[in-house]
């Protein structure tokens, strides 16, 4: 029997909060069965996600950026 595993990072963009997560996966094969077992290694949970980050993008983007649509906009307009 070999021992196999494999360690994945995941990120998880929520609209409430972001999740990080490193976990090692583990592979048996023991005679015609095979198991697959998580073991965490590190978790996170961050109170800065998808609705946060998208307010933040369209701050510092649109309203805030150089030649934005609100400024062309106001250009345009006069």
């Amino acid at each position: 029997m070999t021992k196999k595993s494999l360690t994945v990072g995941s990120v998880d963009i929520g609209a409430g909060t972001t999740d990080v997560m490193i976990a090692a996966y583990k592979y048996q094969d023991d005679f015609d069965q095979c198991t697959i077992s998580p073991v965490p290694l590190f978790w996170e949970s961050f109170y800065f996600a998808g609705d946060d980050l998208m307010k933040r993008l369209v701050q510092l983007l649109i309203i805030e950026g150089r030649n934005t649509p609100i400024e062309q906009k106001i250009k345009t307009a006069r």
